[in-house]
Formats: structure tokens, sequence, C-alpha cells
């Protein structure tokens, strides 16, 4: 038999000890039972979780092997106690529980029996099976061997009951815990909290108080007894004994637990005020910010609102209430907030009552339509316009309050006043009916035309454009010269806008423009909606012409829109000179990101095609798509490379010319666009490269113009390698076979250069005298020809 390394220590210790006289007996099942206690103490030990539950894991077969050998041992409970855990912390629960509720049902008491019921206790309450954690938690205490243990076990199973809402049985247990002298302090401690809760809950004010005031004690725990502080005072305060509330809220206040000093705050304040002391309810809220939730803290401000009202400092009242209103938004603190705050305005006189009462019940009159504080805002907003000597602003303010007290001489009033309000507060139903009773009653008031606009708004807030547009056109038939009538004029154009008639649109657009020249803020709008419609019905011309109206008018407000109007209509007409300017202007204002490639793109060949290479080498890198390359069609690399080339911008030539190397696929155009690669290698001084580009393009065969730019350039970079000879071979075979009008006078031109540095200075005067023959005007207007080099004073002179 092989013993454990442990055991086999131990073993030989005793054997070697010489005070070791009785005789060594084998206990199998008590050494591996030792062995497996020290296993599970060395699991518990280890700190990495992944660890521990493998030392669990591996633990657990050994207990299953020593209770299935060992079944009637000592040690049994224990080690299937040990078994239970191990399946638990390693994640097997339900193996766990059922091992657990085995060592319970066989063994019926001892430790492990109360181990068991309370690891199963807590499983069960953590699941909120509440009852049957208290009834696993009422066996610990019954089975438990110390006090400690026994009341500990006894708050538990009370505290299952309370949650499981048994408070009955809750109370009875926690009232044992608290009586008992030899539960610990902390358990006896929140038994008592417990049991105020608890009574507070059944409305029994008089033990909860009584329990919550036994914890107001210096020996007590600072948590417990400040909850139990707070709970008192709000019992106190319900009871209508104002002074203990007020210790009591101060005791939580001045303490050092921060969960209870908002509401504790707010109760005091509360109490103060209640005994008319306004004064000390500013002073709680000014000795410290004590942020609690928001009802709590729109609580608190309210009354510190109301209490400086109470004191006339209006200004400061204005703010707290304005607080108060912020915390719950739309709610009915904030209501109440808000009515306080137009009482402190209305206090102070203020000019602006009617305004403010209108902006309260657009909020709260939906809300609160029956409240008696709608009518007293109302009656503030008539009171504040009486005063004033406005009496038909206030008729109508009055009449919202009682409708039934309006004279006939009011009526008018009250129709277009109400109308009015009605459109403004957003019934436009409402306003609609009122408008039309004013209209169809009294057709010659002068607030007919106001009427009439402002029953044609309401047509269009409710979607009703047929109705909106029959008010606006009746507004400048009766009323042509009315300010008004633009304003009709603009709502019509922009109905019609949202019929898409656009022709019509633009004739009521250039009406206002016609009837009313001098009104601000008209022009480059309507400018840029006909421009706009223009643009829609396809009349560029037209849309141009009206849209640079706008741009000059205002170009910060209607740059961007009109700018991209202007380009897509300039697209349209393939007018190359405004597009480009247009799209100049666009840029000018950090917008050149809004233009679409394929605008950029045609602007580029239009350019290219011109020979404007700066420009066409701007607009193709715009119209290009450098992060992904194959998003942009190869012929725009290709001539894009080749507009950088001319532009002398190389390198950036190298990486468009590899753009379309990559794709390209005919001969022809690869070879030209190797010619445009060993232009820009050439341009970089690179001849190595270049000569390798443009030796590529000539095993390709291209015919024309392409063969022989080819040659030239290999003539220029023998010619730069002092290679004089072969440049000159080069040059003189472009000579042979080319016509062309621009490439032949300067191979005729390099070949007597690269003779003359090659010293054959017979055939040099040949190729000059034929360049002078066929060209004679090309040495003049070439003072610095592209060339591999420039002939000095000398070496010209030389020729006849």
């Amino acid at each position: 038999m092989r013993f454990p390394a442990i055991i086999f220590a131990v073993l030989l210790t005793v054997i070697q000890s010489p005070a070791q006289e009785a005789p060594l007996e084998a206990n199998p099942a008590h050494d591996q039972f030792e062995f497996c206690k020290h296993l599970y103490r060395q699991a518990n030990a280890i700190r990495n979780h992944d660890s521990r539950v493998l030392a669990y894991q591996r633990l657990a077969p050994r207990l299953e092997a020593y209770i299935e050998r060992f079944p009637n041992n000592p040690n049994v409970p224990a080690a299937s106690y040990y078994l239970g855990e191990c399946y638990y912390q390693s994640g097997s629960v339900e193996d766990a529980k059922r091992v657990l509720v085995g060592v319970i049902n066989r063994f019926k008491k001892g430790r492990y029996v109360a181990l068991s019921s309370n690891r199963l206790g807590y499983d069960a309450f953590y699941n909120k099976k509440y009852r049957q954690a208290a009834v696993h938690f009422g066996r610990v205490a019954r089975l438990a061997e110390t006090a400690a243990e026994r009341y500990r076990g006894m708050y538990q199973e009370a505290s299952c009951y309370r949650f499981a809402g048994d408070s009955g049985d809750a109370i009875r247990l926690y009232s044992i815990v608290e009586s008992a002298q030899d539960a610990e302090v902390v358990y006896r401690e929140n038994a008592k909290l417990r049991l105020g809760h608890l009574y507070l809950a059944k409305k029994d004010l008089e033990k909860a108080r009584e329990k919550f005031e036994a914890l107001i004690l210096p020996a007590v725990e600072e948590s417990i007894r400040i909850e139990a502080a707070f709970n008192a005072g709000l019992i106190a305060l319900e009871q209508k004994e104002i002074k203990e509330a007020e210790g009591y809220f101060k005791t939580v206040l001045m303490s050092g637990q921060d969960k209870f000093k908002a509401r504790s705050q707010a109760a005091l304040m509360n109490c103060m005020f209640a005994e008319e002391d306004y004064a000390g309810v500013l002073g709680v809220l000014k000795r410290g910010l004590y942020k609690g939730k928001p009802t709590t803290e729109a609580i608190k401000y309210t009354i510190a609102g109301k209490s400086a009202m109470q004191l006339k400092s209006y200004d400061l009242a204005i703010k707290y209430f304005a607080e108060a209103e912020r915390q719950i938004p739309l709610s009915k603190e904030a209501f109440t907030a808000a009515y306080y705050r137009l009482l402190c305005f209305f206090n102070i006189e203020g000019e602006n009552i009617p305004k403010q009462v209108d902006g309260f019940l657009v909020v709260y009159q939906p809300r609160y339509p029956k409240h008696e504080r709608i009518h007293k805002a109302l009656l503030m907003k008539a009171e504040t316009l009486f005063d004033n000597g406005k009496a038909r602003e206030a008729a109508a303010a009055y009449n919202q309050i009682d409708s039934t007290i309006v004279g006939k001489d009011n009526v008018a009033n009250l129709l277009y006043k109400r109308g009015w309000c009605l459109s403004e507060s957003g019934d436009h139903n409402g306003a609609v009916r009122n408008f039309t009773d004013f209209l169809n009653g009294y057709p010659d008031d002068e607030r007919s035309a106001n009427a009439i606009a402002r029953r044609g708004k309401s047509y269009m807030a409710l979607g009703d454009r047929a109705s909106a547009l029959r008010d606006f056109d009746l507004l400048i038939q009766r009323f042509p010269k009315d300010k008004l009538a633009a304003l009709a004029w603009q709502s019509s154009a922009r109905i019609k806008k949202e019929d898409k008639d656009y022709k019509d649109m633009i004739r009521r657009y250039e009406a206002l423009l016609t009837n009313f020249p001098n009104l601000e803020g008209t022009k480059a709008n309507a400018n840029y909606w006909i421009g706009w419609g223009s643009y829609q019905l396809k009349d560029y011309a037209r849309a141009i012409s009206a849209l640079d109206k706008t741009l000059q008018l205002e170009p910060k407000s209607y740059g961007f829109q009109a700018g991209m109007l202007v380009i897509y209509s300039s697209f349209s007409m393939k007018d190359k000179a405004r597009l480009q300017k247009a799209v100049d202007d666009l840029m000018a204002i950090d917008k050149g990101d809004k233009i679409q490639n394929p605008i950029y793109r045609w602007l580029g060949v239009q350019c290219f095609n011109g020979g404007e290479m700066k420009l066409a080498e701007r607009y193709l890198s715009l119209g290009t798509t450098a992060a992904d390359p194959r998003q942009t069609p190869q012929a725009f690399w290709k001539m894009l490379g080749k507009a950088r080339v001319e532009t002398g911008k190389y390198e950036e030539a190298l990486v468009a010319i590899k753009n379309y190397l990559d794709v390209v696929q005919e001969p022809f155009w690869k070879a030209e666009t190797l010619l445009d690669q060993s232009k820009a290698y050439l341009g970089l001084e690179n001849l190595a490269e270049a000569k390798k580009s443009a030796e590529a393009g000539l095993q390709l065969r291209p015919k024309g113009s392409v063969n022989a730019e080819l040659r030239m350039v290999l003539g220029d970079i023998a010619y730069n390698e002092k290679d004089f000879a072969t440049a000159a071979q080069f040059y003189v075979v472009v000579v042979q076979f080319t016509d062309d009008k621009n490439l032949r006078p300067e191979a005729l031109f390099k070949s007597h250069q690269a003779l003359l540095k090659k010293g054959d200075t017979e055939q040099a005067r040949h190729y000059l005298n034929t360049l002078n023959k066929e060209f004679p005007n090309y040495l003049k207007k070439n003072q610095a020809p592209s060339a591999p080099s420039t002939p000095s004073a000398a070496e010209t002179a030389e020729a006849p």
C-alpha cells in the first residue's frame, strides 16, 4: 500500500521518535480523511479561481471513494459536507444540493447538518425561494452549538420571512434576537431596526418609533443609528411633534453618513416651514448641498422658494422654483413650482406676465385643464393686461377663465384673441373655428388681415394645404399692399412647393419680389427657391441666374445650398467655365468634399482636353479615390498621371500611373502610360527606372508618336549619362520617321546637340540646317528648349 507523502512523513517521524514507545496501529479511514481534509483546506486557500475550481474537482472523486469505502465511519458527515461544498464551489450546484440534502436527511443533527443547511439556505435565498430558505436557516438555529450561531441562523430565518412577506413570523423571530442578551450586538441592533421598519409598514407608529428611538444611542453602530434617527424623525413629523422631528433630522445632518442626509434636509426644512421659521429653512439649505433623488430635490427647492416668498425675496424665490421645476420636468412637482414662480413675477409686477402665463399654459394646461392653478394663472394675466390698459387682451384672458361673463361688446375681441391664443398654444382646430367666426361676423374689422393670415397658418399646421392656400390668396386679394400679403405670397409659394407645382411656386416668389422689393430678409430666400424650382424644371440657365442673386445677397447663409445647385445646373448644361467657378467658390468655403467625384472628373477631363494641365491635375486629383483606386475608372488615372507629369508633380504622377498600369490590358495604352512613367522618373533624375519604363514601352511595339516619344526619352537618358553616341542614335531615328510638327523640331535640335557633343560636327551642322530650314522660328521661340541641355553660344555659332 502506498501512503500519501504527508502521511508517510508523519509516520516516519513517529517511528524515528525515541519518545514513541507505544506500538503503531494502522487506521486507513482516519488517515485518508485527514488527507482529504488537508486537500479541502488547501483548495479553500487557493486564490486563483480556475485553480481553486480544479482543486475542488480533483478532490470530489477522492471524497466519494472515501464515503463509499467507509460508509459508517464517524467522519462521513464531514466528508459528505466537504463533497457537497466541492460540487458547489466548482459549479455543480444540483449535485451539491443533492449531497447536502442527503447529509441533512441521513444524519439529522450535528455540526455538518447545520453547515449543509446554511449552504442550502443561502442558495435558496439568492434564488428568491425565501420560505424554503427560512426552513434551512431555522434548522441552522436549532442545531447551533453556540449562541452566536443560533441567533445568526434565527436572524437569517427572520429575514427570509420578511422578504417572503410574512411579517408575523419575521416580527416573532426578530423579537427573540433583539431581546437575547447572549446574541451578538450586530444582530440585536439590526433585528431592532428591522422591527421598526416592519411596525412602520403596519402603521403601528408607536411601536416603530419605540424601536427606532432605542437605537439612537452613541454605542450603536453609526449607519444603524442614523437610519433609525431618520425614521424616528419621519414618525415624529407625522405625529406633529415638530421639535422632536427637527432634533432627529439634525442628528442625521451632523453625522458622517450621507445616505439619509438629502431626505433629512428636506424633512427638516418642512418642519421649519410649518413653524414659519422661513429664514431657518433657507439656512438649512445653505448649510450643505446634499444631492438626493429628483423628487427630494424638487421638494427641497419648492419649500425654499415658498420660504423666500414669505420673506418677500422674490428674486431668490424665482431661482429656487426654477430649480425645483427642472428636477422632474412636466411632473406635479414641476407644475407646483412653475405656478409659484409665476406668482413671484406677478408680485413684483413683471411686465412679461402675459407671455409667462401663456408659456405656463402651453406646458401645463393640457395636463391639468381643470386645476385651480390654471385659472389663477389666467387671472394673473387678465389683471396685468387690465392694469396696463390692454382691454381687449384682458377680455380674451378673462373669457378663458369663464366664458359666460363676456358681454356682446367683447365678442369680436373674444373671437380674435381666443383664435390668436389657440393658434399660439397649438390648438389649430380651435383657432380655425374662432377666426372663421370672427371673419364671418366682423368682415370689416381692421384685424381681418391678421385673422386671415393666422387662420392660413393654422390650416398649414393641420396639414390642410388647400384651405391654407385659399386664405393666403384671399389675403393677397383683399390686402395686396399690406405686409401680411408678403407673408401670404411666401407661404402660398411654400404650399406649391409641397404640391410640387414648381411653376406656380416660382410665379408666387417672383410676385413677392415684384410687390415687395424692399422687404428685408426675403430677397435671398425668394431667389433661392426660384433657383431651386427652376432646377427641378431643368431650366438650368434660369436657375443659375436666380441662385447667383442669392449668393450675392447672402453668401454666408446660402453659400453651400445655392452653390451646390449652381454646380448641378452648370454640370447639367456642360458649362465648363460656370461649373469651374462654382466648384472653386464652394471649395473656398471648405465645402469641396460635398461635391461628387463625377463632377470633378468631368471638369478635369475638360481642362485636360483644353491643355489646362494644372487645372486638370487639380480636379482629377479631387475626383479620384486614392484610398481605393479601383473605385475610380482607369481612364482617369491615366489622364491624372499625364497631367501630373506635365505639371512637374513627378512623385504624385508615379502613384496615378501605377494605379492605371495595375489594371490596363491594351498594349498601346500601356505603352503610352509607360512613356508617362519614364518621363516622371526622368524628371526625378532616376535614370535607371526611366530607362526601364521606356524600354518596356518599346517592347510593346507602339506606333506613331508614342514610339517616337519613347525613343526621345531613351535619347534624353543617354544624353544625361553622357553617352552622346547612343543619344544621337535615338534622336536621329525619331527624325527619320516622324512628321509630328511638335516632336520633329525637338528631335532635330537634340540630334544636333548630341552629335555636337559626340564630336561629329558635320552631321550636327546637317541637322541644325534642317531644323532652321523646316522650322525657321524654332530657335527663336525656344530660347530654353526642353532638351537634355541647352547649347552654349559657341556651340550654336558653329552652325552657318
